[in-house]
């Protein structure tokens, strides 16, 4: 794994969706087979077999090691033992592994990145998902980092269109980051949703992201504020999205949903809360998804666009995917 990308700490797989059989996962335009050992325990191996080139994900686990269905050898993150000879070889097919979040993650062993840690107290889990995106990694950042677009094609949570031009926009960089707070008024919703939300049609929509780069991925704090008293609403979301590359021209989405409301207070909505707000938040991944795959030219330059004050985090994001993600030095974008 020699892309300089290999050393970020990716999400590639839920925790659910490996079982006692070994799965290939397509990451970084590499496929890498997942297994679970006897114990239990995730490993994660090149899917090529070092002898012929097999893909290992077509073998069988055995205690902790993968056997190659083609010729029996058996394979570790960094040996190999040919049935045939009582002397392993050694390899660099391995890639470190830790199970987190429900979710499966791997890294180089050599790297040294740290490990991204959700700041998740006092919020209560309300999913985890992913999606997969035909489109390259700028380009669906590009999508997740700006907010004009929820005017018109989010369903709920966004601005409403006669009020973009008063939407108060920050942008905010450090080293690691890239900060936009948006200030808006909420676009009309239902009735219902507002209920269970205990929001007033003219309420301010606070979309406050901070997106990192090690691995690329966006912290969303998102709440309401009464625009008579200019105070907050109790119940906020926190919304951690980890862009993992698939290919050049594909983008997995790997979702964490997290919501701060009295869970103990009116039962009669809030049972409504959980299974409402994950069916909001796949309405609107799946509606920016089917726009994101609509563009006709996904050329991750910005050269010949014409952006607006909605867009300022597009050039500063580009800038740190080469420089921390990628390794390089930022080019002109």
């Amino acid at each position: 794994m020699q892309k300089f990308e290999w050393n970020h700490w990716h999400p590639v797989l839920l925790s659910k969706e490996l079982k006692s059989k070994p799965l290939a996962v397509k990451i970084l335009s590499e496929e890498i087979v997942l297994f679970r050992d006897k114990k239990n325990v995730v490993h994660a191996l090149k899917n090529e077999c070092p002898h012929r080139r097999m893909r290992l994900s077509e073998g069988r686990v055995e205690a902790d090691a993968l056997v190659c269905p083609y010729h029996g050898w058996k394979l570790t993150e960094q040996t190999c033992l040919p049935p045939s000879s009582q002397t392993s070889f050694t390899h660099n097919l391995g890639l470190q592994v830790k199970e987190e979040y429900e979710t499966i993650w791997v890294k180089n062993f050599n790297s040294s990145a740290e490990f991204p840690i959700l700041q998740i107290d006092g919020y209560h889990k309300i999913h985890i998902q992913t999606n997969t995106i035909a489109a390259p990694l700028e380009i669906v950042l590009d999508n997740f980092t700006e907010t004009e677009h929820t005017s018109s094609v989010h369903a709920f949570l966004g601005f409403a269109e006669e009020e973009l031009p008063k939407v108060e926009i920050q942008l905010e960089t450090t080293e690691t980051s890239v900060r936009l707070f948006n200030k808006g008024t909420q676009k009309p919703i239902p009735w219902v949703i507002r209920a269970f939300l205990k929001l007033n049609k003219s309420d301010f929509f606070i979309d406050d992201w901070t997106t990192f780069f090690s691995p690329v991925y966006t912290v969303y704090d998102q709440y309401w504020v009464d625009s008579q008293t200019q105070l907050e609403r109790h119940d906020k979301l926190k919304i951690y999205v980890f862009f993992t590359p698939v290919s050049e021209n594909e983008t997995k989405l790997f979702i964490y949903t997290y919501m701060k409301y009295n869970i103990l207070g009116n039962l009669g909505l809030n049972i409504f809360v959980k299974p409402a707000m994950i069916w909001i938040v796949e309405k609107e991944v799946s509606l920016d998804k089917q726009m994101i795959e609509k563009i006709q030219n996904q050329e991750t330059s910005l050269k010949g666009t014409k952006l607006t004050r909605f867009d300022r985090a597009l050039g500063p994001n580009r800038a740190k995917i080469q420089k921390i993600y990628r390794g390089k030095l930022a080019q002109e974008v």
